[in-house]
């Protein structure tokens, strides 16, 4: 019994002809999947750093208003102390 053994090595080598195409079309979607991840966890972290500036900015302007406040009410205070004190002489 002979075997012809042209035709199973064509077949093989169609064989791994197609494993190969097919391992490459996965291992470009997976690639394609961790970049884009990549991406997205970049994105995320430029957003929260720019979310964390604003916040820090409006911390700061907050205390720069309280402060404000506090200078405008002496301020008021020291006008109508002088308003009394000229009135009543």
């Amino acid at each position: 019994m002979l075997v012809d053994t042209n035709n199973t090595e064509k077949k093989s080598s169609k064989l791994v002809n197609w494993g190969t195409v097919w391992g490459l079309i996965f291992a470009t979607i997976a690639l394609d999947l961790y970049i884009n991840y990549r991406e997205n966890s970049q994105d995320k972290e430029i957003y929260r750093t720019k979310y964390e500036v604003k916040a820090s900015e409006a911390d700061s302007l907050r205390a720069v208003k309280v402060e404000l406040e506090k200078r405008l009410l002496e301020l008021n205070q020291r006008e109508t102390t002088a308003i009394e004190v000229s009135s009543a002489n």
